[in-house]
């Protein structure tokens, strides 16, 4: 079966449409922090799956989903409680005096920050973004990511628009530079799990007009210990964009803003899908299921715990650093271990999922559900490979 779903891929999409591993896996099931090839098999461990946020097949958001969607899917135009009770609970996390609008992706959110960053920038339109990041697929977010979805640097010319980015090093202290627009991830997700430095994120923040906080893959308790990356450093951005988990895997993102910047959003700006009622009602869902599992307390605990592992094994000489922090660490490996190889093993022999992220690293960004036997497992998994 898996060679001729290969073969209709491969007839019917393109190439960009590519799937993770050299020899990839067929999944048709997954619960909580798990996937399954056919439900009577051994399962995998999932530790790269950041969507599914609260865990796959959440009974809590398969029923909003279900009540919803029997009940009635309208937009925005129409009222509904769902949009304005999900406002109401997202706000608590939010600074003061910002508001919101809910799109389908973290692209489509990065996309429009960007749009309103740049009409209220209409005199200065230098953009700044770090090295390793990456920001979306949208033409404007192409501009602002400096690598692509795989970790490859992009090729500008092949998507220019006539927007140009000036590109930082997420190392260099003395950066002078003053931009109309900044864009940034506090934790580089494509990029390696890296963690910025809170200096350097402040100099930014600094020299900036406009600060957009990419938090699509470090929002909602993912770091550790806050609700949002960017609260570790002390600064407060103008823009917070948001998707992948948000809603658990239903599509759905935000891109929420300093009221200020309400008149250079445009005017009639109308999203079909974006705050529909079902998305608002499991986006919901997920934000009560934070709170009532403490999950952003989970999140610290086992990411410290998997950090505190990774230094006690036989084979550690080999990891070079691990960054990150929570339920988003990066564990970088010297040039003698091959990362596409170790993740392949780890499928194979271990039925572990990890990704692989730039600087010779496997990510690990698992369902906020999983637990420290399931950390424990996979660092004794990997102390034995590595050895």
């Amino acid at each position: 079966m898996i060679q001729q779903i290969l073969e209709d891929r491969k007839e019917f999409f393109p190439e960009s449409l590519y799937h993770s591993y050299e020899n990839p896996i067929l999944l048709t099931y997954g619960d909580s922090h798990y996937y399954y090839s056919q439900k009577d098999e051994e399962p995998y461990l999932d530790l790269y799956n950041n969507v599914c946020h609260i865990g796959h097949s959440n009974p809590y958001v398969l029923d909003a989903v279900t009540s919803s969607y029997s009940t009635i899917n309208i937009n925005t135009r129409y009222l509904n409680t769902s949009l304005t009770l999900y406002a109401n609970h997202l706000s608590k996390y939010l600074p003061e005096n910002y508001k919101m609008i809910f799109t389908n992706s973290g692209s489509e959110s990065n996309d429009l920050a960007l749009q309103i960053s740049l009409n209220y920038n209409r005199y200065n339109k230098n953009i700044g973004a770090f090295e390793r990041g990456y920001h979306g697929t949208t033409w404007l977010c192409n501009q602002v990511s400096h690598i692509d979805s795989k970790g490859e640097i992009k090729d500008k010319s092949f998507i220019d628009i006539g927007i140009n980015t000036k590109f930082v090093s997420p190392e260099d202290k003395n950066i002078s530079d003053k931009f109309g627009v900044f864009i940034m991830e506090v934790i580089q997700g494509v990029g390696g799990n890296y963690n910025i430095d809170h200096d350097i994120i402040r100099n930014v923040r600094h020299n900036t007009d406009i600060l957009i906080c990419d938090e699509v893959q470090t929002g909602f308790g993912r770091s550790g210990g806050t609700f949002w990356a960017f609260e570790k450093t002390g600064i407060v951005p103008d823009i917070i964009t948001c998707g992948k988990p948000i809603a658990n895997g239903y599509p759905m993102g935000a891109c929420i803003f300093r009221k200020e910047l309400e008149p250079y959003l445009s005017k009639n700006y109308f999203n079909t899908f974006g705050g529909n009622n079902v998305a608002c009602r499991v986006a919901k869902v997920v934000l009560e299921q934070i709170e009532e599992k403490s999950y952003i307390k989970h999140s610290k605990e086992i990411g410290d715990y998997l950090i505190y592992l990774l230094g006690e094994i036989e084979n550690k000489k080999y990891i070079k650093k691990i960054t990150g922090s929570g339920l988003f660490i990066g564990i970088h490996f010297d040039n003698s271990i091959d990362v596409k190889k170790l993740v392949e093993c780890l499928k194979d022999d271990m039925r572990v999922i990890v990704g692989v992220g730039v600087g010779n690293c496997i990510r690990i960004k698992p369902p906020m559900t999983v637990t420290k036997s399931c950390i424990l497992n996979f660092v004794l998994y990997l102390d034995i490979l590595l050895n």
